[in-house]
Parts: C-alpha cells; structure tokens; sequence
C-alpha cells in the first residue's frame, strides 16, 4: 500500500474491496445436475441432435454405473459406449457466465 494514502482512506478502500468481492460471491447459483437424466448403453448414431428419440432411454440419477450389479454378482457386464442426456432450462443472461463441472472423466464428441 502507498504509505502516502491516510489509513481512514486506505480502511474504506480495503471495505470498498471487500463489499465489491463480497457481491459478486453471495450472487453465485450452484444447481445440481444430479437428477433428470437418461442414459443409453452403446452407441447412439447422431446422440447429440435434441431429435433423438429417447423413450427407451433408462431415467437415471448421478452418479450412475452401468454394469454396477453384474459386475458384483461376478457376471459378465457390458463395457463400451454409453451416452448420457439431460435438459437444461436456462435463459441465457448478458451480464451472467455460465460452467458446468464435471467430477469425472469425460471423452467428449469431436464435432467437424
């Protein structure tokens, strides 16, 4: 700090920081993405078009395994792709950022 500034002047910058900082912190909104989800064993030819027919997709909440229970009962459980889906609704805001999180690995589709 600039030696030169009077500490009742430093005191209300250091305030003036903390209420700005304080601000943007208390307007942060967390929503879990745990509920609402779909999920399709295999592959699923054009899986990221939202006119894909999912009515034989499985309702599943995260964390999800496929193959979980036949895995523990010792039989053979399926290992390949697999495709999650869930809708979002959400009115995208000029002044707001949007990030989603992803707490596991993930392969992301290349789009060319």
């Amino acid at each position: 700090m600039n030696p030169s500034i009077p500490p009742l002047y430093r005191w209300l910058l250091v305030v003036f920081v903390a209420l700005v900082v304080s601000s943007r912190a208390s307007a942060r909104q967390d929503v879990r993405l745990d509920d609402g989800w779909l999920f399709k064993s295999g592959d699923v030819t054009n899986g990221w078009e939202s006119s894909v027919d999912t009515q034989e997709w499985q309702a599943v909440s995260l964390p999800h395994s496929w193959g979980w229970a036949e895995a523990h009962l010792g039989k053979k459980y399926y290992r390949g792709p697999g495709w999650y889906r869930c809708s979002l609704k959400a009115v995208p805001q000029a002044d707001q950022r949007y990030f989603c999180g992803l707490r596991q690995p993930v392969k992301w589709p290349t789009y060319t």
